[in-house]
């Protein structure tokens, strides 16, 4: 995190996820959140994310019979997700109180797999206690 004025922060973290099963992929990702608090019920945001899954190769084994009678043997090379996505997201967030909030967000898809998507509309409402 990084506070430059009492109104201006950034925020960021990076991950890393590995699953040990050997056929599910790991990932590696990152955000990075710039908001300005423009008064006491009203911050504006922007963040942009990252995730990439780690892809893991392993063989799969088959053998039988085929149709003719004849012993079959194969071995096959499968790889798990290589899926990388990364998107900008932007909106404001209203504040009632000390313990509501409600979020608009309008997120573009950049790069990977959701950059074929059309950008989306994000609502959140938030209850603290």
């Amino acid at each position: 995190s990084f506070r430059p004025s009492e109104h201006f922060y950034v925020r960021g973290a990076l991950y890393y996820e590995q699953n040990k099963n050997h056929q599910t992929s790991d990932h590696f990702g990152g955000y990075v959140l710039a908001t300005y608090r423009a008064n006491q019920w009203l911050e504006l945001h922007s963040m942009i994310d990252h995730s990439q899954a780690l892809p893991k190769t392993w063989i799969e084994k088959n053998f039988g019979i085929n149709d003719s009678g004849k012993v079959f043997y194969e071995e096959t090379e499968i790889q798990s997700s290589d899926a990388m996505s990364t998107t900008l997201t932007i909106g404001p967030r209203i504040f009632v109180g000390d313990h509501i909030t409600f979020t608009t967000d309008y997120v573009v898809p950049i790069v990977g797999e959701a950059s074929i998507v059309k950008p989306w509309i994000e609502a959140r409402f938030q209850v603290r206690f």
